[in-house]
C-alpha cells in the first residue's frame, strides 16, 4: 500500500488591496462621512451586532500558483520563500535566486 500526501497550501490575501481598503475607509470616517453601502461586501456578525464588512476573496496558494501570487504582488521575496529547507522545490519550479 502506499500513501500520497495531499499537496500542500496556504491562504494568501494581498496585504496591499486590504491595506488601500482600510485606507480609504478610515480616510471617510476620519472627514465625517459614512461609507456608502457599495463599501461592503458583507455583514458579520461579531458576538452582539451584524457588522458591515469588506471581505477580499483569499487566494489557496500552493506551488503552482506562488510566483503568480504571493511573489509577484512583492510580498514575499524569493530568498524568504527559497531557504534552504525549500531551494530544491523552488528549482523544480523554476524559481531562482
Amino acid at each position: 500500500m502506499s500513501f500520497h500526501a495531499p499537496e500542500a497550501m496556504t491562504i494568501y490575501k494581498a496585504v496591499a488591496q486590504e491595506a488601500q481598503a482600510a485606507a480609504e475607509l478610515a480616510v471617510t470616517l476620519a472627514k465625517g462621512g459614512k461609507p456608502d453601502s457599495g463599501t461592503y461586501s458583507h455583514t458579520t456578525f461579531n458576538g452582539a451586532n451584524n457588522v458591515p464588512s469588506l471581505l477580499l476573496e483569499p487566494i489557496a496558494v500552493t506551488r503552482n500558483n506562488v510566483k503568480d501570487t504571493v511573489l509577484k504582488d512583492g510580498y514575499w521575496t524569493v530568498s524568504d520563500i527559497c531557504t534552504a529547507n525549500y531551494a530544491q522545490n523552488c528549482a523544480q519550479l523554476g524559481i531562482k535566486l
